[in-house]
């Protein structure tokens, strides 16, 4: 841009370039006076040559106002002030700019503007649970630099902005920007799983840095089940998350005979029915003073998105006593039968090491004991005393059992003896004899096989004369 002046007027200043720096966001003021003897008056054709080949003079049409957008002023030039100044700078502005007179004088102002360069690009991902917060970081490499323009957007929400304008993200979300300009970092507060997903944090349209969130949800840890009670009383429905950090952030209870809506996280108590948060994760349903209505199928829902059933039985307390009685006599028997069978257990064990000891004992004494008994029989048929001698018919008996005594042959056990004489006449024409003998060992059975076990002798001898 070249400025003319009238006969008499000139730039005032050194000629020349001055280097000027300024940050993004704040504002340059680029000094040019114009000087005139008394006699002349500064010319309306002054001009400044700005970037992108603009040209404007002591008044901006509506294009270039249009281009910075109400960020550029122009001083009165009846006042020989021909100075520009230029606020709220964008990187965009950076250049040349000069000052111009009709004599070819001219002032240059080479302006540099710093933006902001993001500290990190690449970030590691961050875990939370719902109901959590989360800080989003993103900032500037330069603490004094102040980005002109930047925002947050949910990238798998289709670019959604995250602002506090957005209703999803509304009295949720909050920034730092206006006390520290390089801090562009995002605060999200209870935590959604639907906030899931990845953002971008984007300056001047230019450069941005990604983050990836992941947001842990509840997962209901159990399947169907049945609970029982009895009218009259309370029971406890349970329904908890898996994670015990979880916190889930809409759930309801709902009987589903009758689709109603018992209780729920902005309704915890309904009359007979109250919900139990001892912990974050657990969704427990009480119902007091049970009635027979009470029965049926009730559900428990989380973020409209999963849900698990209980059947709860109403039983009557006359039956329940019944079976109780039942199962106490069956038991009582059950526990008879047990102690008998205990009892006959163990007298068979003491009768048998009772009659093994005795069994042992007779053995260890027929070992060292024998028994032997002495008896004498003696018949006289038909005789008086003094015709003994000429007896007819005479019979003998012998029997010896001796106790107590030990006998000669150690190999010998039990032994009978016995012998028989009959003697009809005394002349003894008929004489028969008769003589047994029985041996019976009681040596044990492992050492038999050497000894005699039972042998018996036999005579009988009949003479006739």
């Amino acid at each position: 841009m070249v400025v003319f002046v009238s006969a008499g007027c000139s730039l005032s200043g050194n000629e020349g370039s001055v280097e000027i720096s300024r940050y993004s966001g704040e504002s340059v003021f680029l000094s040019c006076s114009v000087k005139c003897t008394a006699q002349h008056e500064p010319d309306s054709k002054f001009r400044w040559k700005l970037p992108n080949y603009i040209e404007i003079n002591h008044t901006i049409n509506p294009t270039e106002r249009r281009l910075y957008q109400g960020r550029l002023h122009m001083f009165d030039i009846s006042s020989g002030n021909f100075s520009l100044l230029i606020s709220n700078l964008t990187e965009e502005d950076e250049g040349l700019y000069s000052c111009w007179s009709n004599e070819n004088q001219h002032k240059n102002f080479s302006l540099t503007v710093k933006g902001c360069t993001l500290s990190e690009t690449e970030r590691e991902p961050e875990t939370k649970y719902t109901g959590d917060s989360v800080l989003l970081s993103c900032s500037c490499e330069d603490p004094n630099s102040k980005p002109e323009d930047f925002r947050w957007t949910h990238v798998e929400s289709s670019g959604t902005e995250v602002s506090s304008e957005t209703p999803r993200y509304k009295d949720r979300v909050h920034t730092f920007h206006k006390t520290t300009p390089s801090n562009l970092s995002l605060l999200i507060s209870n935590l959604t799983e639907d906030d899931q997903g990845t953002y971008r944090c984007t300056v001047n349209h230019k450069t941005s840095a990604d983050i990836r969130l992941i947001v842990k949800g509840c997962v209901l840890s159990e399947h169907h089940i049945t609970k029982s009670s009895s009218a009259g009383e309370s029971v406890i429905l349970p329904c908890s998350c898996e994670d015990p950090q979880t916190r889930p952030e809409h759930f309801e209870w709902t009987r589903a005979a009758v689709n109603e809506t018992l209780v729920s996280d902005t309704k915890e108590i309904n009359g007979r029915f109250q919900t139990i948060r001892d912990s974050p994760h657990n969704l427990f349903l009480r119902i007091s003073n049970l009635t027979e209505t009470d029965g049926g199928l009730y559900v428990c829902s989380v973020n409209g998105k999963q849900s698990r059933h209980v059947t709860l039985t109403l039983t009557d307390p006359a039956v329940i006593n019944a079976l109780d009685y039942r199962y106490y006599l069956i038991f009582l028997l059950s526990l008879l039968c047990l102690m008998l069978l205990a009892a006959g257990c163990i007298f068979w064990r003491f009768a048998r090491a009772k009659k093994g000891s005795r069994g042992s004992q007779e053995i260890q004494r027929s070992n060292d004991e024998d028994e032997v008994t002495y008896s004498t029989v003696m018949q006289i048929k038909g005789k008086k005393t003094a015709e003994i001698l000429q007896q007819d018919d005479v019979t003998y008996s012998s029997v010896t059992d001796i106790k107590g005594k030990k006998r000669p042959h150690k190999k010998e056990e039990g032994v009978v003896y016995s012998t028989v004489a009959d003697m009809s006449r005394s002349t003894q024409d008929d004489v028969t004899y008769s003589s047994v003998v029985h041996i019976k060992s009681h040596k044990p059975k492992s050492r038999q096989n050497n000894a005699e076990e039972a042998t018996i002798y036999a005579s009988v001898q009949k003479d006739k004369t």
